[in-house]
This record gives C-alpha cells, sequence and structure tokens, in this order.
C-alpha cells in the first residue's frame, strides 16, 4: 500500500490513480494520520448501476463518446504565406 500526503495526493493524483487502477491501494495522510483510502472499485458497473439508481448519477444517453473525435477539427485554412501565429492574435483580438 502506498501511503501520500494531502498535498502529495493532489500534485500526483494521476499517478496514485493509476496505482489503484492497477489494484493497488493508496492511503491518504493529514498530518501523518491516516483520513482516506482510494481502492480500486469493485465491479463498476453495479456501483455505476446504484448511482443512477440512487438519483446520484445521471446515465448517458446514446452511444459512448469517443475522445478522439471530440478534438478532431478541421485545419484553419490560411491564404499563401500567411502566419498562423497572426492569425490566432488577430482573432483573439476579435473576441475581446
Amino acid at each position: 500500500m502506498q501511503v501520500a500526503s494531502i498535498a502529495s495526493a493532489k500534485n500526483q493524483l494521476s499517478k496514485l490513480l493509476k496505482c489503484v487502477q492497477r489494484g493497488e491501494s493508496v492511503l491518504i495522510t493529514d498530518r501523518r494520520q491516516p483520513v482516506a483510502q482510494l481502492v480500486p472499485v469493485d465491479q463498476p458497473d453495479k456501483v455505476i448501476a446504484g448511482l443512477v439508481s440512487q438519483g446520484r448519477l445521471t446515465a448517458r444517453k446514446g452511444p459512448p463518446l469517443n475522445p478522439r473525435k471530440l478534438f478532431a477539427l478541421p485545419a484553419p485554412e490560411l491564404p499563401a504565406g500567411a502566419s498562423l501565429s497572426r492569425a490566432v492574435v488577430e482573432e483573439r483580438g476579435e473576441s475581446r
């Protein structure tokens, strides 16, 4: 089991969650006193279903999201010889 202070847990949360995904537990301490424990979720589908039935979570409607498509935007079209950085600066200036 890993042990992490609150401050280090805040700074390294992604790293600690990866450890939990691998099946490890992480003890969170405040001034060396245990205050919380991160543990892997057994049967996550049942946990999600329980939260939905309690009204604490809303089920997503529709197909699962594809994160790659969220940021798949077409490249901007610039005239030949135009500067992309200048176009970004100009666009930002227009939105202010």
